[in-house]
């Protein structure tokens, strides 16, 4: 958790720095990418979404008996179905332009490969992202959301410590836009966005990573960093 808090304060600065800047984001998506992140519909294509139901079913077919109790259920069961149906009406909510409110400089690949921790005081030292290739405007919810999903460790995520991290994430970022522009994004829209940055990024693990997915292809890929800790 003291990694994360580290990158999501890194993230912060560069969220808030560029937050509503207009000119910025507006060469931003002109001389670099129109919209940040590789894995945005609009870059992948919609074609791709038909693999998630064949991964889907595969997936449950794997690991159904590590917890039938939750495998079986048929909201479970139905969860690529459902996913692949609001995808495009997620893509949409998540676009963010120049001239957009909560637009800004986006990352657009924070994974933990892109950023390096301070070797000592990580509580309060500084992270160094790397890797812009995929930098642009957007909502800076989804390389939140991304991160968390990618490179979080369940042990820091669960019994309330995603939601401990988005607070903190949104603390940061309301003290680096100033009182006024913080008041325009409180907690819940800041929930909001994050939430669509999920679902959008699931949409990505669902079409590509998941496929294959067994106990043996995970566990082969259990000591590579470069791989989102949900795929391996």
């Amino acid at each position: 958790a003291d990694q994360l808090r580290c990158t999501l304060r890194m993230l912060a600065q560069l969220h808030g720095g560029a937050w509503e800047d207009e000119a910025l984001l507006r060469s931003a998506s002109e001389r670099l990418n129109r919209q940040a992140g590789y894995w945005t519909l609009q870059q992948r294509g919609a074609r791709e979404m038909e693999q998630m139901e064949r991964n889907w079913s595969d997936y449950l077919a794997a690991f159904r008996g590590e917890a039938p109790e939750l495998f079986d259920r048929p909201e479970i069961v139905a969860m690529a179905t459902r996913l692949r149906r609001i995808a495009p009406w997620v893509s949409e909510q998540v676009r963010a332009g120049p001239g957009d409110a909560s637009a800004t400089l986006v990352h657009g690949d924070f994974k933990a490969m892109n950023v390096f921790l301070p070797r000592e005081d990580v509580e309060s030292g500084t992270a160094l992202p790397i890797d812009f290739q995929w930098i642009g405007p957007g909502l800076g919810m989804s390389d939140v959301a991304m991160h968390l999903s990618h490179s979080g460790s369940t042990g820091a995520l669960r019994d309330g410590g995603e939601e401990r991290l988005l607070e903190y994430y949104h603390g940061h970022l309301c003290q680096r836009l100033g009182p006024s522009s913080a008041a325009k994004y409180p907690i819940a829209l800041a929930r909001r966005h994050y939430q669509l940055g999920v679902l959008d990024w699931a949409r990505m693990v669902f079409s590509v990573f998941f496929k294959g997915a067994s106990a043996s292809t995970f566990a082969s890929k259990a000591s590579n960093p470069n791989v989102g800790f949900v795929y391996r």
